[in-house]
C-alpha cells in the first residue's frame, strides 16, 4: 500500500499507483473472507476454554454415546467415547 501511495504522488505514475492500491484492496478483501473461518473457530475455542463450560473428566453425550472430556484445547476438545 505503501509504494501504491507513493506513486500516487507522481502525475506520470498515477494510474500505476491506483492500480497497486486497487490490488491491494482486493487481497485483503479475499484474505479477510479466507480467514473468516479460521478466526471464528478461533474465538468459538478461546470461549469454550475460558467459559468453564468443559472440564478434563466431565462425563457427556455426544450423537447419542457417553464420553469423558480428556483434553480442552483453543481449537478442539477431545473426548474419549
Amino acid at each position: 500500500m505503501a509504494i501504491g501511495l507513493i506513486l500516487t504522488t507522481f502525475p506520470p505514475l498515477r494510474t500505476i499507483g491506483l492500480s497497486v492500491l486497487t490490488s491491494a484492496g482486493v487481497v485483503g478483501a479475499l484474505l479477510g473472507l479466507a480467514a473468516r473461518t479460521a478466526l471464528g473457530n478461533a474465538f468459538a475455542g478461546i470461549q469454550v476454554a475460558f467459559a468453564d463450560g468443559l472440564h478434563v473428566g466431565d462425563v457427556i453425550v455426544v450423537d447419542g454415546q457417553w464420553g469423558r472430556v480428556e483434553e480442552v484445547k483453543l481449537t478442539n476438545v477431545v473426548i474419549r467415547l
